[in-house]
């Protein structure tokens, strides 16, 4: 999906702005459920890291 975008990961997605991109339905549909896994794998990493440094040196 990226690879086909005009300017790559660089592209805007929305009619909006100039050279912006608009997606069908299901591209959004795809964009949205990546960016929700990508956020709660991000959370967790966060969390994990926030942990350790409450613990403290062992």
């Amino acid at each position: 999906m990226i690879i086909g975008l005009p300017y790559g990961y660089d592209t805007l997605l929305d009619r909006e702005f100039k050279n912006g991109q608009d997606l069908s339905g299901g591209q959004w549909q795809r964009l949205v459920a990546a960016r929700g896994l990508y956020r709660e794998l991000f959370d967790l990493q966060a969390a994990g890291y926030l942990a350790e440094a409450a613990d403290g040196p062992a």
